[in-house]
């Protein structure tokens, strides 16, 4: 099924969405430029990752430009989120939040860096320590009533979808889990998406952001219990962009209307899961964290739980499942559940550095053991996953899906 990309739907549907301002295209430094002076701005903190990205995507000297042609506007730099944000890395951005005092917060660069700015931002206003957000809605629940300010978002990768959603994720060492923080008041204000950013991502980068969103949206879509009603819709069109674009990409980076699809793919794939959120694949992903970048662990666990979802009885999965017949090519026609979730895997295969669980480093019985018990302590992804997981049998339940994968 090819895409029908001269008529970009996926611009409107951006253009429609009232969630967050999303800005789609080189006019985004121009939107941020006329907010920050229209509500009086001073001091502007830039967060970013590591110099090379943020350098080399072009996207910092196009802030600097920005800024240079405001008037008395300071732009602090808060520069090294890692890959895995952390809660010292969220704890030293607090720190720099109390010298430096920002009126606004931007951040520039991959998923890790947008979650590290969303955590910080809302943990330098409440008071509250990152620790004490993990969880579901803390600081609505503790502050019922109050507006905090929202970081605005310039993504320099097409994955994860996260300046447009109210999560963050955040490693404790201490504890060696990924916690997630997942609050509707870090939900930015602003998205900023410029798909040229996107350009100088490396093949394997590139890969496993797409297969973040795409699972994203698969999930969006299988768990059709609650959502925005346009959800749905969102869902369908963030994977056929990635279907069609993302085996383009990684035979010719330099293609600028792939690169557009897959931003704009990833977006809306954010906008799907701020409505309904992710299930077991990025449940158990938290245990990998280290072990291979995100996108691809929750890519190749998704076929898994896939199968879990339709083995239960719930023709609604099935049915789901049925609207994506087509849109990864296969041999032969798809006429059930399985042959979508096949054809699904097999593209999976086909744009992955890795093909299967087995072959991650360290993935073993052992790693199975403790993320199955990892995830056992999360009782609402559990329960909101398409199928839900019983509480007391989750440890076994999912101990038995992943073994499948050795």
């Amino acid at each position: 099924m090819e895409h029908h990309s001269p008529d970009k739907n996926y611009i409107k549907m951006l253009e429609d969405y009232e969630g967050s301002v999303i800005v789609f295209g080189d006019a985004a430094f121009t939107q941020l430029s006329a907010r920050i002076l229209l509500d009086g701005n001073s001091v502007l903190l830039l967060i970013t990752g590591g110099q090379n990205s943020y350098m080399k995507s072009g996207a910092y000297q196009a802030f600097i430009n920005m800024a240079l042609g405001i008037d008395g506007i300071e732009t602090p730099l808060y520069q090294g989120v890692p890959a895995e944000p952390d809660v010292a890395c969220v704890r030293d951005i607090v720190k720099m939040m109390n010298d430096v005092k920002p009126d606004t917060v931007a951040a520039l660069g991959g998923g890790s860096v947008l979650d590290a700015a969303k955590a910080a931002y809302l943990s330098w206003q409440t008071g509250l320590d990152v620790t004490e957000l993990f969880g579901v809605n803390v600081a609505s629940e503790r502050f019922p009533g109050k507006e905090f300010k929202r970081v605005s978002c310039i993504p320099t990768t097409a994955g994860t979808g996260s300046e447009v959603t109210p999560y963050a994720n955040i490693v404790d060492r201490e504890k060696d889990l990924k916690f997630l923080i997942a609050d509707q008041q870090m939900v930015p204000d602003l998205a900023l998406i410029d798909p040229w950013f996107t350009n100088s991502m490396p093949p394997a980068l590139t890969a496993a952001t797409a297969l973040d969103a795409m699972t994203h949206a698969v999930e969006s879509l299988l768990n059709s219990r609650a959502g925005h009603p346009e959800g749905e819709e969102w869902a369908l069109e963030s994977i056929r962009l990635i279907r069609y674009a993302l085996p383009r990409v990684l035979e010719n980076p330099e293609d600028l209307l792939c690169r557009e699809m897959l931003a704009a793919a990833a977006t809306l794939a954010g906008m799907c899961i701020r409505f309904r959120p992710t299930a077991l694949p990025h449940l158990c992903s938290y245990s990998m964290w280290g072990k291979v970048p995100h996108g691809l662990a929750v890519a190749l666990l998704l076929p898994h739980f896939w199968r879990y979802y339709l083995a239960g009885d719930d023709d609604a999965i099935r049915t789901q499942t049925m609207k994506l017949a087509g849109i990864f090519a296969s041999e032969n026609e798809q006429k059930t559940p399985e042959d979508v979730v096949r054809a699904c895997e097999d593209f999976i295969a086909k744009v992955s550095p890795y093909k299967k669980l087995a072959e991650i480093e360290d993935f073993d019985a052992n790693l199975v053991k403790k993320i199955a018990a990892d995830a056992a302590k999360n009782p609402v992804k559990l329960q909101t996953a398409p199928r839900s997981v019983p509480v007391e049998e989750a440890a076994d339940i999912l101990n038995g899906i992943l073994s499948k994968a050795l």
